[in-house]
């Protein structure tokens, strides 16, 4: 009996012993998982900040230009004194930055959906007085649109939201040194 119950024991010992040794064959399975990280294909993750930030200034100098141009139609360059320099500065920087804004903060709230009874009701309106129904086979409720409204692909808005933001911060920067001066 003291044999068999060594058996046993030792029949489990050696079962337990056997699946440290199955464990390296799991291994190999998760080297593609690593290989998957660097194909060839694939973007390293330190360049997408690169491309995010592209677009940010990319804006901010669509945004810098529209101040300049605001500043040149206020007379700028023919400013008799630094306060009116001030001035122009603060307009062109508080114009631009509001104008970002909102656009930004339109385009924002349009795609949360805002618009979307609006837009399916023109539509389907628009298509009752044509020839071919395209839109009314294509969008039978309101549900389908809004659903294929939300599946499509998004602008991201922060792009236009913080070099607005900046632009508008500076302007008003601007307009409480303007205030200040004698």
């Amino acid at each position: 009996m003291q044999e068999e119950i060594n058996k046993e024991i030792t029949g489990e010992e050696e079962t337990a012993e056997k699946q440290p040794e199955e464990q390296p064959k799991d291994g190999p399975e998760e080297q593609p998982e690593e290989q998957a990280e660097t194909l060839p294909g694939e973007q390293p993750e330190e360049l997408l900040p690169k491309r995010k930030l592209t677009a940010y200034y990319v804006w901010g100098g669509i945004g810098l230009a529209f101040a300049l141009f605001v500043m040149y139609n206020r007379g700028i360059f023919s400013a008799p004194d630094s306060k009116t320099v001030i001035r122009d500065l603060s307009d062109g920087f508080t114009v631009s930055g509001m104008v970002m804004l909102c656009i930004g903060m339109l385009i924002l709230v349009s795609q949360k959906g805002a618009f979307d009874a609006i837009s399916f009701a023109f539509g389907s309106l628009v298509s009752m007085f044509k020839k071919d129904a395209v839109l009314s086979e294509k969008y039978r409720t309101y549900s389908n649109y809004k659903q294929q409204k939300m599946d499509k692909d998004r602008i991201r808005t922060s792009v236009l939201l913080v070099p607005g933001l900046i632009l508008t911060v500076l302007g008003i920067i601007l307009t409480i040194v303007y205030m200040n001066i004698k």
